[in-house]
């Protein structure tokens, strides 16, 4: 039998059964529709209280309501949709919100983030035109030509470094090496120097040679009978009275 149905006004009352009960089985049963069209009813009056499984043009009108639906939740704006997951191989989003974004791979070719949170951030390269970072650390920071107004730093290690100036209230060495201290005002409460150069030292309270604290100066003169000076120079000494060594 063709699969168009025609029942002619001559046929057979078999005939005539067994074509409409083909119809039937075409058409199929309206109670096998899903459950949602025997809830839902996107119609209104006069079909009030007359789900969408009640025919099957209202069966297809609830597809197209909802095909409309989807439309606009997809194309307003003013509707809200939820997707499990949005798998895109190339493309392009004008505007993206979201609370949390996770991404394996990224690659963005220009943008303005105002506020951007990781707990790890890992660049290739990076050019920051203006930024404020108010912690910055890392196992490697190199830096070809940076300006640098406050550095802080509990451990501070260059291998090779070239530093036109340096300033602080506090600067802690464990071990370095420099060549060349020019120094304007400097408290250094200890050092160990093995070649010391100064055009002029100035110890204020003890200078300490071989385990011995000398902590005064007094004149020392040798005279002839006469009272003149032979010999002049300073004594130095551990303590203030002239008669303690």
């Amino acid at each position: 039998m063709a699969r168009k149905i025609q029942v002619n006004t001559n046929d057979a009352i078999g005939s005539m059964v067994s074509k409409l009960n083909t119809m039937s089985n075409y058409l199929g049963d309206l109670d096998d529709l899903d459950s949602n069209f025997k809830t839902s009813q996107f119609v209104d009056s006069p079909d009030v209280g007359h789900y969408d499984d009640s025919s099957f043009v209202k069966a297809i009108n609830h597809l197209n309501y909802s095909l409309d639906s989807m439309n606009s939740y997809l194309t307003s704006g003013t509707a809200t949709l939820r997707v499990g997951g949005i798998t895109g191989d190339s493309a392009r989003f004008t505007r993206l919100s979201v609370g949390e974004l996770t991404v394996d791979s990224a690659t963005i070719d220009s943008s303005t983030i105002n506020l951007l949170r990781g707990t790890s951030l890992n660049y290739a390269t990076a050019s920051f035109d203006s930024a404020r970072i108010s912690n910055l650390s890392g196992l490697n920071i190199n830096y070809d030509s940076a300006d640098i107004s406050v550095l802080r730093s509990e451990v501070i290690r260059g291998d090779s470094a070239r530093i036109e100036g340096i300033s602080g209230t506090n600067l802690n060495y464990v071990n370095g090496h420099i060549s060349n201290l020019y120094v304007d005002s400097a408290g250094i409460v200890n050092a160990s120097i093995d070649n010391f150069d100064a055009n002029i030292a100035n110890i204020s309270n003890t200078l300490s040679m071989d385990g011995v604290n000398m902590t005064d100066v007094h004149e020392f003169t040798i005279r002839d009978s006469a009272g003149a000076i032979l010999l002049g120079g300073y004594l130095m000494s551990t303590n203030a009275t002239l008669s303690i060594p």
